[in-house]
């Protein structure tokens, strides 16, 4: 595949992909069919946690999905960050947006200013470490 091609797989886009998933709905289109969902996310520091909430972010706004269904959500390091703010049921939309810097919901930042994580903490905060051992 030639590098300025959008992604695609056997000549179909990605977004045809997502498009075509999201019209069946999440029982993949058969009436009597139920989908169990997990999540899984990555460690990787601030980087994977920005982009953790992306991912949800995008699942969301595109098929209309709520990261805070799944059955099931681990992670290790940044990504149970991840978790655990799905869990405590900060929506993905304002996931995102907090960590682009953008505003959020009356309801994600209520939750957000609950939430304490190494991330969010500053690096004044810790200013007890800085002279080192």
């Amino acid at each position: 595949m030639d590098s300025t091609e959008p992604d695609q797989l056997d000549g179909v886009t990605d977004a045809e992909i997502v498009d075509e998933a999201a019209a069946a709905g999440p029982s993949g289109g058969d009436p009597g069919s139920r989908v169990s969902v997990g999540l899984v996310f990555s460690a990787g520091g601030a980087a994977a946690e920005a982009w953790h909430a992306g991912v949800v972010g995008a699942l969301h706004r595109v098929t209309g999905w709520d990261a805070r269904t799944a059955e099931l959500i681990l992670g290790t390091s940044a990504g149970a960050i991840t978790g655990l703010c799905l869990r405590a049921g900060i929506p993905p939309a304002d996931l995102n947006a907090h960590r682009r810097g953008e505003p959020v919901s009356d309801e994600g930042q209520a939750i957000i200013d609950r939430v304490v994580t190494p991330y969010s903490e500053g690096r004044n905060q810790r200013d007890w470490n800085e002279q080192g051992p």
